[in-house]
C-alpha cells in the first residue's frame, strides 16, 4: 500500500529540456563577431516532484558559472557551469550548462590583453619607477646650480618690423 500511495503521491516530471534556453550571456575576446551565448543543458533533467504540484510556481533556478564569466574560445557542447533546481527551498535536481554555437578567439584581443598584463606586471612597474628617479637625478645634477648646464635669464628683444615701400 505504501508503494501504491507514492507512485500516486509523487511523480517524475521532466523541468528542463536540451531546448530550453536559461539565458543569453556576452562572450568576452571574440571582437566585433557574434558575442551572445545561449546557455542550455546539457541532457534533459527530470525530478520527483509531489504529483498535486504545480511545477512553474514552486521551483527556482540558480544557474551557477565555472569561471564567472564566459570567455572565447568555446565550444558547441562545452560544459561552463551548472543549474540546481530547487522545489520549496529543497534542491531536487542539478545539471550542466553548455553553450549551443562555437565561439572563436580575436586574435588581436588576445595580443592586447597580453601587452595590458605586460604594462600591469611587477618588473615593468619596477623598471618604471627606476627610469623616473634616474630621470630626475639626471636633471637634479645637470640644470640644478653647479651643474653642466644652466638655464639663463635672457630678455626676450622686441623686433620692429618696417615695412618697405617698392
Amino acid at each position: 500500500r505504501l508503494l501504491a500511495w507514492a507512485n500516486r503521491a509523487y511523480t517524475y516530471r521532466t523541468v528542463l529540456t536540451t531546448d530550453d534556453i536559461l539565458e543569453t550571456r556576452k562572450v568576452g575576446m571574440t571582437g566585433v563577431s557574434k558575442s551572445k551565448a545561449n546557455i542550455v543543458p546539457a541532457k534533459d533533467l527530470k525530478v520527483y516532484l509531489p504529483a498535486d504540484a504545480d511545477s512553474d510556481r514552486g521551483l527556482t533556478y540558480n544557474i551557477t558559472f565555472e569561471n564567472g564569466e564566459l570567455t572565447a574560445p568555446l565550444t558547441a557542447g562545452e560544459v561552463i557551469g551548472f543549474v540546481t533546481v530547487s522545489y520549496d527551498g529543497r534542491i531536487v535536481g542539478k545539471t550542466n550548462l553548455t553553450v549551443t554555437e562555437d565561439f572563436a578567439q580575436n586574435g588581436f584581443l588576445v595580443g592586447l590583453m597580453g601587452f595590458r598584463g605586460y604594462l600591469t606586471s611587477r618588473p615593468f612597474l619596477i623598471t618604471l619607477i627606476l627610469f623616473g628617479l634616474m630621470l630626475l637625478v639626471y636633471l637634479r645634477l645637470t640644470t640644478g646650480p653647479g651643474g653642466r648646464y644652466r638655464i639663463r635669464n635672457v630678455k626676450r628683444r622686441r623686433i620692429n618690423y618696417v615695412k618697405r615701400k617698392y
